[in-house]
């Protein structure tokens, strides 16, 4: 038992249910297409970023995943398991703003001529036990 209790500990798990996971079960269910005018441009190996971030405050990613681009549309699922950091949770926000962002560099910071799509403000208030369904657009071009 000793054993398994500091296994546990090492794996940062714990006997008791975890209540945050319990309760925070949001999840934004992300659909990914590309304007075809621009899919001409694309190249297999570029990198494609999907991630919420908060509509106000600070810009960090509360939730993201990294692909590489193959076909579209590319469907994904965000949630707090995607989160950057523990103070980053989808979970810690009340408004989000979700964004696909294709990347020839392959860097996670925006450069003049990645590819981008985003929606409008989501209130995450409104989402209940199931994901909710987002389509995104890539349709225009970081200046």
């Amino acid at each position: 038992k000793r054993s398994i209790a500091a296994a546990k500990k090492r794996l940062n798990m714990s006997d008791e249910p975890n209540t945050a996971d319990a309760v925070s079960e949001l999840q934004l269910q992300v659909t990914v297409s590309i304007d075809p005018a621009l899919q001409k441009t694309l190249n297999p190996t570029d990198t494609l970023f999907i991630y919420a971030q908060k509509a106000q405050g600070p810009k960090m990613p509360l939730a993201a995943i990294k692909k590489q681009v193959g076909e579209f549309p590319i469907t994904v699922t965000l949630s707090d398991k995607q989160a950057m950091t523990p103070q980053f949770r989808l979970s810690s926000a009340t408004t989000v703003i979700v964004k696909a962002r294709v990347s020839a560099t392959h860097d996670a910071i925006p450069v003049s001529g990645d590819l981008l799509g985003k929606s409008s403000v989501i209130d995450l208030a409104t989402i209940s036990n199931q994901p909710k369904k987002i389509t995104l657009m890539i349709d225009s071009t970081v200046p």
